[in-house]
């Protein structure tokens, strides 16, 4: 079993979390919900002037951060603000029964409540070897990939358990979970453990025939009992636990995500000749034909999918905001635009992202659009 990393709090380690010094006001009506101010931790140093600066996400309004500047108005969709600075930067997100959870640069993963209502999120976890986009959350801890171990983590107690595994997986493995397991895979499918999550008990299923063993976009999901491992340009079903992987589908350009919506899976292909635009593939997992499906014209793609059941959508995120992809009429549907998603995650009511934008706000009384980063919700309504 490896090292342990210690987890940081709001009163753990000496570490400072900047307090904003305005009050959080509500959003207009459709703007996502409660919106607040922001503030986050350097590393296990007290933080300084200017580090976690937060601002008001009220209508009009912003706090003066060390540079003198306002936020003039919140950035759409707003729940957290992150900050304009590279080390604010949000990569990625999660979420459980209470929280969202998001990493920031320097492998910091931060965490506040869902429903916006706090005023300083929390720095849940430093960890600077774990990897930035495959971690997520289940009502009982949040799961982090680490190179060769799982790291668990309670949501409450914040005790750690770091669970070997019998390869590395680093370079974009992917993670899953349902009621009873988690599931890790190899980057390019090449292996997928199993692991308990009350005993830990671990199995491992090798995967042959794997074009790109050890590199690039790998993800996981699950329908029933059938398991879907997607490589670069493979798409893996094992039909049970234990039986023999089969090659669904090949030939795919470069995989950018891949979701289950029932028993068809859709996957996001990146062209290698001539990007933009993408490609919405279907994956006929028990039968019928299986192929690309429609071109989505905008650049920038999350390389996640999420499928939203309350609203029957496969939800992905470009350039400029958050498309949804019907899965009854396998059709191009409905595009929030809130600034460019990196990541996302969804619940039965909303779908949450890590987004990266211009907001406006005023330096020295002009007014300026750098880039900026925050972690917005959108309601699933917007989006059928």
């Amino acid at each position: 079993m490896g090292s342990v990393l210690k987890p940081f709090g709001v009163a753990s380690c000496g570490v400072v979390l900047a307090l904003a010094s305005c009050q959080t006001k509500s959003p207009p009506e459709g703007e996502g919900g409660a919106a607040t101010n922001v503030s986050g931790a350097a590393g296990s140093e007290p933080s300084t002037a200017g580090e976690g600066a937060g601002f008001s996400a009220g209508n009009g309004g912003g706090c003066d951060p060390a540079d003198g500047s306002t936020l003039v108005e919140p950035p759409p969709y707003l729940l957290y603000f992150s900050g304009f600075e590279d080390g604010r930067a949000v990569n990625s997100v999660a979420i459980g029964d209470r929280h969202v959870y998001w990493n920031l640069n320097g492998g910091r993963f931060m965490r506040a409540a869902k429903d916006g209502s706090d005023v300083t999120p929390e720095l849940f976890l430093q960890c600077s070897t774990c990897d930035l986009m495959d971690f997520l959350v289940d009502a009982e801890a949040a799961y982090f990939l680490n190179g060769a171990e799982l790291l668990r983590v309670d949501v409450d107690t914040k005790a750690q358990r770091a669970i070997a595994l019998d390869f590395d997986h680093v370079g974009r493995g992917a993670l899953m979970a349902d009621d009873t397991y988690l599931y890790t895979a190899m980057p390019g499918c090449a292996a997928i453990t199993r692991i308990h999550k009350q005993t830990f008990a671990k199995e491992v299923l090798p995967v042959v025939g794997v074009e790109y063993p050890g590199a690039g976009v790998t993800t996981l999901d699950k329908t029933g009992e059938r398991i879907v491992c997607g490589s670069p340009t493979q798409l893996f079903v094992f039909d049970s636990w234990g039986t023999e992987p089969r090659v669904e589908h090949s030939g795919i350009d470069v995989l950018w995500g891949f979701a289950m919506a029932g028993e068809v899976g859709y996957w996001l292909e990146q062209p290698t000749s001539s990007p933009p635009p993408v490609q919405i593939g279907r994956l006929a997992v028990t039968g019928g034909q299986s192929g690309l499906l429609v071109q989505e014209s905008q650049a920038g793609h999350t390389n996640r999918l999420v499928f939203a059941s309350s609203i029957d959508k496969v939800l992905f995120g470009n350039i400029a905001g958050i498309r949804a992809f019907d899965a009854r009429t396998e059709m191009l549907g409905k595009l929030v635009e809130l600034g460019r998603p990196t990541d996302l995650a969804v619940d039965d009511e909303f779908v949450y992202a890590s987004v990266l934008g211009r907001p406006r706000r005023s330096v020295g009384g002009e007014d300026v659009y750098n880039l900026a980063y925050w972690v917005a919700r959108v309601p699933l309504s917007e989006l059928e």
